[in-house]
């Protein structure tokens, strides 16, 4: 076992030395150090939290176990009760490092109110370790009586005390403070998803354990029960999507005639919900035969973000689409758009895709969900016939050579009737300086190049 400098020899040795003294320094400067504080101080609550977490993370496998007790041998799952346990999981797996277990909406309240008095008393700083140690025993969606607003105020405004106080531990092993981004990337270098040898990271935590349950609570995504009830949870949705595609649809038209803001735990949930399961496709995909193929496409992977579902209602309501409209996605990857469209409107909606494997699971979407206005059609867009469009959207997805050229037949079509054309990404820069359309959607939507807009012809 290497002793005193021994063991600092390496680069990253030195610094967590440095670290290390720095940390000495400050406590001298407050007049107090390791040997100076009593081993009686430190473990009654410690021991207390850590076995309130052991019963909260219990009480939720408990909570979600019941699915699958009599409702699962019945199969009579309401399906409102259905979507819940969904929506719990894609929480889980999306929540990040702020959003945590179960927990007591009292206990809850009280901490977000005690966090609002010192708030007010501009007493940010004195958030003590104890205190988001309880909170991480908390989960935000059971503050309930409250909206979404006021919950994303709540989380906003716990994720700024985390930020500060890991900027106070940062304070205290280099004696420097920086901006709230670095504080969260010293949060995600601790993340139990990185490396596990790093002696910094196993340094920090041994040296201040009460961060350690701070990370607990990703371990419930990938719990095993968890992942299994996950899994049991998609069977059951897809027997109801079969047997019961009219719930889908009335709850899609809730979502869409709602105001309330959607999120990245919203759309892995939609995708859930309206049957586009992407993981396990993605990792079927021959991306190199489709780029020998399409030598001159780009073949986004599974770490490409889809359209979200926001900005697919956001459009779709501004456009108003009737039963003589027929809405071409070219480049429609999995069918959100599409999908989304079809139960939402009366127009005719139609995906084209290059990637077969994507275009057959929105195709089968459609049809486990009984839509008779969608349809898929597979294959390069510049070899198939959109001239019965009437509104086209592309997310970025040709190059620019392929996109050159759709803009071409798009132009050729609008000399015949009135057109609209919604673009997201780095295409819109490219329509943007088009002659033959003109943008019509809000003003304060105007400054973005690389936004959502939505034209029409002239």
């Amino acid at each position: 076992m290497p002793s005193g400098r021994e063991k600092f020899s390496t680069p990253q040795g030195m610094k967590d030395l440095e670290m290390k003294e720095g940390r000495k320094e400050y406590e001298e400067e407050k007049g107090e150090s390791e040997e100076d504080k009593s081993v009686d101080e430190v473990p009654v609550r410690e021991e207390r939290i850590d076995k309130e977490g052991n019963e909260e993370l219990q009480r939720l496998l408990q909570k979600t176990e019941k699915y699958f007790n009599k409702e699962r041998e019945s199969r009579e799952t309401p399906f409102n009760e259905l979507l819940d346990r969904i929506e719990i999981q894609t929480a889980f797996r999306n929540g990040g490092h702020y959003r945590s277990f179960h927990g007591d909406l009292n206990e809850a309240k009280a901490l977000v109110s005690d966090f609002h008095k010192r708030l007010k008393g501009e007493e940010l700083n004195k958030i003590t370790p104890e205190q988001l140690k309880e909170f991480s025993l908390l989960e935000v969606r059971d503050v309930l009586e409250k909206s979404r607003e006021q919950k994303d105020i709540i989380r906003s405004l716990w994720y700024e005390a985390f930020r500060e106080y890991l900027n106070r531990r940062s304070f205290l092993e280099n004696r420097y403070v920086g901006p709230n981004e670095i504080a969260g990337g010293l949060l995600r270098n601790l993340d139990d998803f990185f490396d596990e040898s790093s002696y910094a990271r196993e340094q920090f935590l041994s040296e201040y354990p009460e961060i350690s349950s701070i990370f607990d609570r990703f371990k419930i995504a990938q719990y095993p029960r968890t992942l299994e009830i996950e899994a049991l949870a998609k069977t059951d949705l897809r027997e109801k999507r079969s047997s019961s595609p009219d719930e889908v649809k009335d709850y899609i038209l809730k979502l869409h005639s709602s105001n309330e803001a959607l999120r990245r735990e919203d759309d892995d949930f939609l995708d859930m919900l309206l049957g586009i399961e992407t993981d396990e496709v993605e990792g079927k995909i021959d991306f190199q035969k489709l780029a020998d193929e399409f030598p001159r496409e780009e073949f986004w992977g599974s770490g490409f973000s889809w359209t979200p579902y926001e900005l697919i209602r956001k459009f779709i309501k501004e456009l108003d689409l009737g039963s003589e409209d027929t809405l071409f996605d070219l480049g429609s990857g999995y069918g959100r758009v599409p999908l989304y469209a079809s139960l939402t409107t009366e127009a005719k909606c139609k995906g084209i895709e290059i990637v077969p494997e994507r275009d057959e699971v929105a195709a089968d979407a459609a049809k486990t969900l009984k839509l008779e206005n969608v349809e898929f059609i597979p294959g390069n867009v510049l070899d198939q016939d959109y001239s019965d469009g009437t509104v086209f959207f592309l997310f970025n997805p040709f190059s620019v050579e392929t996109l050159e050229k759709v803009n071409e037949k798009i132009k050729e079509i609008a000399k015949k009737k009135k057109i609209r054309l919604v673009s997201y990404g780095p295409s819109t820069s490219f329509f943007m300086d088009e002659d033959w359309i003109r943008e019509i959607q809000p003003e304060d939507d105007r400054g973005d190049s690389w936004g959502l807009k939505i034209f029409e012809s002239i």
